[in-house]
């Protein structure tokens, strides 16, 4: 019975934020308005709840909260989980796999650190590419191989190059690939590309106000948004908003994002892009090192996990 009821409370939250019917407080942003309610709204925020109780702006004793310095994106979403409890962004009902890539430790190893005569170098351009074109291809290489969606974990189908199959999605996808070189905006970009950013800000707003549950949900779906991502332009944009958008003392997403940049480090060794950014991310560096020292000495990491650190 627990779900049938869950369900149909959910229904009828979602009935009315859509609605505004009832509403008894309207929040603003930048252009947007959501008509919402106090019995709702300030039980889970404390800042809300403040806002209301105790006024203090004209708008505030009007029954209006303007959130002046905050992206109605985000906001929307944080309000979508006030009535959830969750929030979806549009690609997250995608049902198809988002990318496909490389298994690079079922491929043939040595001692020199390449994959079949791979230099770590080589390896990221592939992946690279089928980043790229993978959202171009994915549906005519599952219409045409409709076994290959079996393969597919976490959003992703992993190839190791070890059967036909995978030898037709290669051949498939690289065949464009000198048109993706001269007509790169000819092919869609991932549809999923700025999501682990978005679930980053969604944190943020989460920690100004006060909504723990909210943060634990975006700390999911951020750390899965990531697995899905290839280490370019807009993970690193993802990284600095991990790392700008939070006090030093809230290290979450960060230790999160410096594994990710960790397990990349091993593939492809110290890339343009990671040197680069290493340089521009404030305390990235330290996060990075304290994360790979931990790596090689267990005892340190063990400690790092009973004060918070990792």
């Amino acid at each position: 019975m627990a779900a049938p009821v869950a369900l149909f409370r959910d229904s009828i939250k979602s009935r009315l934020l859509k609605s505004g019917d009832y509403s008894d407080l309207t929040i603003t942003c930048n252009g947007k308005l959501w008509k919402v309610h106090k019995a709702l709204v300030c039980t889970q925020s404390d800042f809300f709840k403040a806002a209301v109780q105790f006024g203090g702006k004209e708008e505030t004793n009007q029954g209006i909260i303007d959130l002046p310095e905050d992206d109605p994106v985000v906001v929307g979403y944080m309000i979508q989980y006030l009535y959830g409890p969750n929030y979806e962004l549009p690609s997250e009902s995608a049902t198809e796999p988002l990318w496909i890539r490389a298994d690079w430790k079922k491929w043939s190893s040595n001692a020199d650190g390449k994959v079949n005569g791979m230099p770590a170098a080589s390896k990221r351009e592939a992946d690279q590419k089928c980043w790229n074109l993978a959202t171009k291809h994915m549906k005519p290489i599952l219409s045409k191989i409709p076994n290959l969606e079996a393969k597919g974990m976490n959003g992703f189908i992993m190839l190791d190059g070890g059967s036909t199959e995978d030898q037709t999605v290669i051949a498939t996808m690289f065949a464009s690939h000198p048109q993706w070189q001269d007509k790169p905006n000819q092919f869609p970009l991932p549809v999923h590309r700025d999501n682990a950013s978005i679930h980053a800000c969604v944190y943020a707003i989460a920690e100004k106000y006060q909504l723990p549950g909210l943060k634990l949900t975006a700390t999911t779906k951020f750390e899965a948004s990531l697995k899905v991502m290839f280490s370019g332009k807009k993970f690193f944009e993802t990284v600095t908003t991990a790392f700008t958008t939070t006090p030093d003392s809230d290290i979450i997403l960060r230790d999160i994002a410096v594994k990710h940049i960790y397990d990349g480090k091993k593939s492809y060794g110290m890339y343009k892009e990671l040197d680069k950014h290493m340089q521009t991310i404030p305390r990235l560096v330290y996060h990075l090192w304290k994360y790979e020292w931990a790596q090689t000495v267990p005892e340190v990491k063990y400690i790092l996990r009973r004060t918070g650190g990792l």
